[in-house]
C-alpha cells in the first residue's frame, strides 16, 4: 500500500515537473520576446483637446462619424446597485511634435468628461508622430514578471520532484509507522481500566 502511495506522489511530482517545462517553454521565450520589442508608441507628448462650437445632443448610429464630443453612459450594477458615469469621447486634438503641429482624431472613455482646451497625453511613433495612441503598455515589467515567474515555478516543481524522490525511498517505512502508531493509540484508549 506505501509503496503504491509513494508511486502516486512520485508520478504526481513528475507530471508537474513536465507541467513547469511546458510552462517555461512558453514564459520564457515571450518574456524575452517582450523585453527585446521595441514600443512602436515610445514617445510621449501633450495634446490641446479642440472642440469646434458647441457640443450638440448625442448622435444616433448615422451620425456617429461627425459627432465631436463626449456622451455620458451611466450604467448600474444589478448585484451591488453602485451606478457608474463614464463618459464615451470623440475629440479632435492638437500636438506638436519636433516644431510641427498635428491634428488628429481620438476616441477615449474616461469617468471626467473633456471640454474644449483640456489636455491629455498621448503616445505617438516617432517616425510617423500621426500615428498615434492614448495609452502605452509597458512591454518591459511584464517580460520581467514572465521570466521570473517561470523560473520560480521550475525551482519549485523540481524540488518537489527531488523530494518525492527522496521520500519514495522512506515513505514506506513513514507510513508504516503512522499506521503501527495510530492503531497503537486507538488500543490504548480502548484497554484503558
Amino acid at each position: 500500500m506505501s509503496s503504491a502511495l509513494s508511486g502516486i506522489g512520485r508520478a504526481n511530482a513528475i507530471m508537474g515537473l513536465i507541467g513547469a517545462v511546458i510552462f517555461n517553454f512558453i514564459s520564457l521565450p515571450l518574456g524575452i520576446h517582450l523585453l527585446t520589442r521595441k514600443n512602436k508608441y515610445s514617445k510621449k507628448v501633450t495634446a490641446t483637446i479642440s472642440i469646434p462650437g458647441d457640443i450638440g445632443p448625442s448622435p444616433g448610429p448615422a451620425e456617429q462619424d461627425d459627432f465631436i464630443g463626449c456622451e455620458l453612459n451611466i450604467s448600474k450594477n444589478t448585484k451591488s446597485g453602485e451606478v457608474s458615469k463614464i463618459f464615451n469621447c470623440y475629440l479632435n486634438i492638437e500636438y506638436i511634435v519636433n516644431g510641427q503641429t498635428y491634428y488628429n482624431d481620438i476616441t477615449i472613455s474616461n469617468s471626467t468628461e473633456y471640454k474644449n482646451g483640456d489636455t491629455i497625453d498621448i503616445f505617438y511613433n516617432p517616425d510617423d508622430p500621426n500615428d498615434i495612441q492614448t495609452q502605452s503598455f509597458p512591454t518591459k515589467p511584464f517580460g520581467w514578471g514572465l521570466i521570473v515567474v517561470g523560473i520560480i515555478i521550475f525551482i519549485l516543481a523540481f524540488a518537489r520532484y527531488k523530494l518525492k524522490a527522496l521520500n519514495t525511498l522512506s515513505g514506506g517505512a513513514t507510513v508504516a509507522s503512522v499506521g503501527a502508531g495510530v492503531v497503537g493509540n486507538l488500543k490504548k484508549s480502548f484497554t484503558k481500566p
